[in-house]
Protein backbone atom coordinates (compact mmCIF):
# COMPACT_ATOMS: atom_id res chain seq x y z
CA UNK A 1 0.00 0.00 0.00
CA UNK A 2 3.19 2.38 1.00
CA UNK A 3 4.68 1.56 -1.81
CA UNK A 4 1.60 2.33 -4.29
CA UNK A 5 1.20 5.25 -2.65
CA UNK A 6 5.17 6.57 -3.06
CA UNK A 7 5.32 5.45 -6.53
CA UNK A 8 1.91 7.78 -7.38
CA UNK A 9 3.94 10.85 -5.24
CA UNK A 10 6.64 10.05 -7.40
CA UNK A 11 4.71 10.50 -10.81
CA UNK A 12 2.72 13.61 -9.54
CA UNK A 13 5.36 15.20 -7.95
CA UNK A 14 6.79 17.07 -11.36
CA UNK A 15 4.53 20.46 -11.62
CA UNK A 16 1.42 20.00 -14.31
CA UNK A 17 2.37 21.83 -17.46
CA UNK A 18 -0.07 23.55 -19.56
CA UNK A 19 0.52 24.70 -23.26
CA UNK A 20 1.82 27.73 -23.54
CA UNK A 21 -0.62 29.28 -25.79
CA UNK A 22 -3.14 28.36 -22.01
CA UNK A 23 -0.62 29.48 -20.10
CA UNK A 24 0.07 32.81 -22.06
CA UNK A 25 -3.50 33.14 -21.86
CA UNK A 26 -4.38 32.63 -18.23
CA UNK A 27 -0.90 32.33 -16.85
CA UNK A 28 -2.56 31.70 -13.23
CA UNK A 29 -4.06 28.70 -14.25
CA UNK A 30 -1.28 26.49 -13.78
CA UNK A 31 -0.30 27.34 -10.66
CA UNK A 32 -3.89 26.98 -9.59
CA UNK A 33 -4.28 23.79 -10.78
CA UNK A 34 -0.45 22.88 -9.43
CA UNK A 35 -2.26 23.32 -5.69
CA UNK A 36 -4.73 20.70 -6.16
CA UNK A 37 -2.20 18.12 -6.82
CA UNK A 38 -1.12 17.56 -2.62
CA UNK A 39 -4.72 17.20 -1.94
CA UNK A 40 -5.62 15.06 -4.72
CA UNK A 41 -3.03 13.13 -3.59
CA UNK A 42 -3.94 12.97 -0.10
CA UNK A 43 -7.22 11.90 -1.44
CA UNK A 44 -6.00 9.09 -3.38
CA UNK A 45 -3.99 8.03 -0.23
CA UNK A 46 -6.55 7.29 1.48
CA UNK A 47 -8.64 5.84 -1.26
CA UNK A 48 -5.58 3.40 -1.46
CA UNK A 49 -5.72 2.27 2.28
CA UNK A 50 -9.42 2.04 2.37
CA UNK A 51 -9.25 -0.63 -0.45
CA UNK A 52 -6.24 -2.43 1.17
CA UNK A 53 -8.36 -2.25 4.44
CA UNK A 54 -11.09 -4.00 2.52
CA UNK A 55 -8.92 -6.36 0.73
CA UNK A 56 -7.60 -7.60 3.92
CA UNK A 57 -10.76 -8.19 5.87
CA UNK A 58 -11.79 -10.45 2.83
CA UNK A 59 -8.86 -12.24 3.11
CA UNK A 60 -9.22 -12.55 6.56
CA UNK A 61 -12.68 -13.80 5.74
CA UNK A 62 -13.60 -11.27 8.35
CA UNK A 63 -15.78 -9.20 5.56
CA UNK A 64 -17.22 -10.80 2.04
CA UNK A 65 -16.47 -7.79 -0.51
CA UNK A 66 -17.60 -9.08 -3.34
CA UNK A 67 -20.83 -10.18 -1.89
CA UNK A 68 -21.75 -6.62 -0.67
CA UNK A 69 -20.20 -5.11 -3.73
CA UNK A 70 -22.51 -7.40 -5.96
CA UNK A 71 -25.72 -6.32 -3.25
CA UNK A 72 -27.86 -3.33 -3.64
CA UNK A 73 -26.09 -1.61 -0.76
CA UNK A 74 -22.78 -1.99 -2.36
CA UNK A 75 -23.85 -0.65 -5.58
CA UNK A 76 -25.64 2.32 -3.98
CA UNK A 77 -22.51 3.07 -2.49
CA UNK A 78 -20.44 3.03 -4.80
CA UNK A 79 -22.36 5.17 -6.77
CA UNK A 80 -23.11 7.38 -4.17
CA UNK A 81 -18.96 7.90 -3.69
CA UNK A 82 -18.20 8.20 -7.44
CA UNK A 83 -21.41 11.03 -7.83
CA UNK A 84 -19.87 12.95 -5.06
CA UNK A 85 -16.57 13.28 -6.52
CA UNK A 86 -17.59 13.64 -10.36
CA UNK A 87 -19.69 16.76 -8.65
CA UNK A 88 -17.26 18.08 -6.47
CA UNK A 89 -14.69 17.93 -9.59
CA UNK A 90 -16.81 20.08 -11.62
CA UNK A 91 -17.37 22.49 -8.84
CA UNK A 92 -13.51 22.89 -8.48
CA UNK A 93 -13.47 22.60 -12.31
CA UNK A 94 -15.96 26.10 -12.82
CA UNK A 95 -13.83 27.70 -9.78
CA UNK A 96 -10.45 27.16 -10.79
CA UNK A 97 -11.69 28.61 -14.56
CA UNK A 98 -13.71 31.12 -13.44
CA UNK A 99 -10.98 32.94 -10.91
CA UNK A 100 -8.39 32.03 -13.31
CA UNK A 101 -10.01 34.35 -15.95
CA UNK A 102 -10.90 37.18 -13.40
CA UNK A 103 -7.41 37.07 -11.57
CA UNK A 104 -5.58 37.06 -15.24
CA UNK A 105 -7.96 40.06 -15.70
CA UNK A 106 -7.65 41.89 -12.33
CA UNK A 107 -3.29 41.32 -12.73
CA UNK A 108 -2.78 42.51 -16.20
CA UNK A 109 0.12 44.73 -16.07
CA UNK A 110 0.14 48.80 -17.36
CA UNK A 111 3.23 48.38 -19.32
CA UNK A 112 2.96 51.79 -20.00
CA UNK A 113 -0.34 51.76 -22.18
CA UNK A 114 -3.16 52.03 -20.07
CA UNK A 115 -5.86 50.29 -22.22
CA UNK A 116 -5.40 47.00 -21.36
CA UNK A 117 -4.74 47.25 -17.59
CA UNK A 118 -8.00 46.83 -15.97
CA UNK A 119 -10.02 50.49 -14.75
CA UNK A 120 -10.91 50.93 -10.80
CA UNK A 121 -14.04 50.07 -11.68
CA UNK A 122 -13.79 47.03 -13.53
CA UNK A 123 -11.42 45.98 -10.80
CA UNK A 124 -14.84 46.45 -8.04
CA UNK A 125 -16.84 44.94 -10.34
CA UNK A 126 -14.81 41.62 -11.14
CA UNK A 127 -13.91 41.26 -7.69
CA UNK A 128 -17.44 41.43 -6.53
CA UNK A 129 -18.16 38.67 -9.29
CA UNK A 130 -15.77 36.11 -8.37
CA UNK A 131 -16.87 36.33 -4.78
CA UNK A 132 -20.79 36.36 -5.61
CA UNK A 133 -19.07 32.95 -8.24
CA UNK A 134 -17.30 31.46 -5.16
CA UNK A 135 -21.00 32.25 -2.96
CA UNK A 136 -23.50 30.32 -5.72
CA UNK A 137 -20.53 27.56 -6.88
CA UNK A 138 -19.83 26.31 -3.33
CA UNK A 139 -24.09 26.99 -2.46
CA UNK A 140 -25.10 24.89 -5.51
CA UNK A 141 -22.04 22.02 -4.60
CA UNK A 142 -23.19 21.76 -1.22
CA UNK A 143 -27.08 21.61 -2.06
CA UNK A 144 -26.07 18.60 -5.06
CA UNK A 145 -23.76 16.92 -2.17
CA UNK A 146 -26.82 16.84 0.22
CA UNK A 147 -29.06 15.45 -2.59
CA UNK A 148 -26.61 12.99 -3.84
CA UNK A 149 -26.12 11.36 0.13
CA UNK A 150 -30.33 11.26 -0.03
CA UNK A 151 -30.48 14.08 2.10
CA UNK A 152 -34.12 15.68 0.57
CA UNK A 153 -33.54 19.45 0.12
CA UNK A 154 -36.67 20.72 -1.44
CA UNK A 155 -37.64 21.99 2.19
CA UNK A 156 -34.20 23.42 2.90
CA UNK A 157 -34.23 25.51 -0.42
CA UNK A 158 -38.11 26.51 1.12
CA UNK A 159 -36.71 27.62 4.49
CA UNK A 160 -33.95 29.54 2.74
CA UNK A 161 -36.14 31.41 -0.05
CA UNK A 162 -38.51 32.53 3.22
CA UNK A 163 -35.39 33.58 5.27
CA UNK A 164 -34.19 35.27 1.83
CA UNK A 165 -37.77 37.05 1.58
CA UNK A 166 -37.75 38.48 4.79
CA UNK A 167 -33.90 39.70 4.65
CA UNK A 168 -34.69 41.48 1.73
CA UNK A 169 -37.52 43.09 2.97
CA UNK A 170 -35.64 43.89 6.31
CA UNK A 171 -32.61 45.35 3.54
CA UNK A 172 -34.54 47.05 0.94
CA UNK A 173 -32.75 50.07 1.46
CA UNK A 174 -29.78 48.18 1.40
CA UNK A 175 -30.72 46.23 -1.75
CA UNK A 176 -31.37 49.16 -3.49
CA UNK A 177 -27.69 50.96 -2.60
CA UNK A 178 -25.99 47.66 -3.86
CA UNK A 179 -27.85 47.45 -7.30
CA UNK A 180 -27.47 50.88 -7.38
CA UNK A 181 -23.82 51.37 -6.92
CA UNK A 182 -23.09 48.37 -9.79
CA UNK A 183 -25.34 49.94 -12.13
CA UNK A 184 -22.85 53.10 -11.51
CA UNK A 185 -19.52 51.25 -11.69
CA UNK A 186 -21.30 49.90 -15.00
CA UNK A 187 -22.06 53.37 -16.01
Amino acid sequence: GSLLILLLNAMLSKPIRLSDDLRRRLPLLEARVNAYVPAALKVVGWIIRIIIVLLILDAWQAFDLSRWLASDAGAAAIKVVLNIVIVLMIAMLAWTVIASIIEHRLNIPAEGDTTGAPSAREKTLLSLFRNASLIVIVTMTVLVLLSQIGIDIGPLIAGAGVVGLAIGFGAQELVKDVITGVFIQIE
